[in-house]
């Protein structure tokens, strides 16, 4: 988290995320969550604007690595020789998600994952690409990696699960106390969401 951001907790701000939300990435060994196997887990548990705790799981894909996976994720097949199989996951992923809104960039992609292959899947599904687009409207692209080099916190993004849902977190704050829309147009605009984004619009109004 940047200084600023910081500052602007420990000088009386309200939370950006007050209570309890889990930030959550998957790696996969392609796009089609039918055919498609999980391959990685990561999740960030944020209480009040800070991280209390991580989890973190390879997943043994039953089959080699596609080379798109490989040459994204820098991993390899032998670095899942250990690696659990998806149905010895799930408590302990159903644990820490609990009742917590789960926020993922791109959302409806972990979500299809996760219902294709009967994984928990958390009461509320938020995706952070709605705020983004509405707090930084002025971007061509607002994909992880654009945000994360306009967040400062490095050049490219990971594609490794506990980084990027950590990142998807600090960008979240760093686009909460640095955004560009006026609160007179920001109110208007969180005045409309509807549903699945309407859990967006405390955050948005706390911006």
């Amino acid at each position: 988290m940047s200084d600023n951001v910081l500052s602007a907790v420990n000088a009386g701000v309200p939370h950006l995320f007050p209570g309890r939300t889990v930030f959550l990435d998957i790696e996969t060994t392609g796009l089609d969550p039918q055919r498609d196997a999980i391959i990685e887990i990561g999740a960030v548990a944020v209480v009040d604007d800070g991280v209390v705790a991580r989890y973190h799981t390879l997943v043994q894909p039953g089959r080699p690595l596609t080379p798109v996976a490989i040459r994204l994720t820098g991993l390899s097949d032998a670095d899942f020789h250990d690696a659990p199989l998806l149905p010895a996951i799930i408590e302990g992923l159903r644990e820490f998600i609990g009742d917590s809104p789960v926020v993922a960039h791109h959302a409806s992609f972990e979500a299809s994952f996760f219902r294709s292959h009967r994984l928990p899947e958390p009461v509320h599904w938020w995706d952070s690409l709605v705020p983004a687009v509405l707090l930084r409207p002025e971007l061509s692209r607002h994909n992880l990696d654009e945000l994360i080099r306009l967040a400062g916190i490095r050049d490219v993004e990971t594609h490794r699960a506990l980084v990027d849902a950590e990142d998807t977190f600090n960008v979240l704050m760093f686009l909460g106390t640095h955004n560009a829309m006026s609160m007179d147009v920001l109110g208007i605009v969180t005045a409309l969401l509807i549903p699945p984004h309407d859990g967006w619009k405390p955050f948005l109004r706390r911006c």
